[in-house]
């Protein structure tokens, strides 16, 4: 969800609420007409930018091949992934990242501001300790430890992110 058309429409309300000429009691506004007929009117308006908590990977398909090799050796390397992260929450934000599919005991994902390891059971999460907007764009790798008894074959992304507030 893209919130910029948004606020861009906000921000033209809030300027022209502020050319409006307004009286000394800026709550109201009280206008006579002819024959003593008067009108009242009053502008209140609130400007909410929406929540925006997107994270959004690329470099890596919806599938994985794992080999012969990969099994002895005991993971999967997956290097030239990208992780965008958008945020506009208040407080801490943080990454949370967990191992979707059996085949996986165990993924770590490099190239982050600090070590990222996801497990099937539980979740574990990196702190962006920034506060307000985050619009980041990290190049990571992918390091997916095998399950024991897993065969060579094509198996689906076994990592699920999401961006959390604190």
């Amino acid at each position: 969800m893209n919130a910029a058309p948004l606020l861009r429409a906000s921000l033209l309300a809030a300027l022209t609420a502020a050319l409006l000429p307004l009286p000394a009691n800026a709550d109201s506004r009280t206008v006579t007409g002819p024959g003593g007929l008067s009108a009242r009117a009053r502008l209140d308006f609130q400007v909410r930018i929406p929540a925006v908590a997107q994270v959004q990977s690329a470099g890596h398909g919806r599938l994985i091949e794992i080999r012969g090799e990969d099994i002895e050796r005991g993971y999967v390397e997956v290097a030239g992934a990208r992780i965008a992260v958008k945020a506009n929450m208040r407080g801490q934000k943080r990454l949370v990242a967990q191992v979707t599919a059996a085949f996986a005991k165990a993924v770590e994902i490099a190239g982050l501001p600090q070590p990222l390891v996801a497990q099937p059971a539980g979740e574990s999460a990196l702190q962006d300790t920034r506060r307000g907007v985050v619009d980041r764009l990290y190049d990571v790798s992918y390091r997916i430890q095998l399950a024991p008894g897993i065969a060579p074959g094509v198996y689906p992304w076994p990592v699920f992110l999401r961006v959390d507030a604190a």
